[in-house]
């Protein structure tokens, strides 16, 4: 979620022309690590009866599309 709401900042302030997608890897030092910790605890071991595929999911989407803006620079 946290990864999420720093996406939503990132892509704001380059609409508003704040900042400039350069500044991408700044923001997904921040982003990548949270999506990364959220995809380990959704595969960890002790969720194993109830794996939430939806945090998984979603974090995966997360990664990819951290992925996608960091190449966008």
């Amino acid at each position: 979620m946290l990864s999420s709401l720093i996406q939503l900042v990132f892509i704001a302030c380059v609409g508003a022309r704040l900042i400039t997608l350069d500044y991408s890897l700044r923001f997904a030092a921040v982003g990548v690590p949270c999506v990364v910790i959220a995809i380990v605890f959704a595969l960890s071991k002790e969720h194993e009866l109830t794996m939430p595929r939806g945090a998984l999911i979603g974090s995966s989407l997360g990664l990819a599309i951290w992925l996608l803006l960091i190449t966008m620079h």
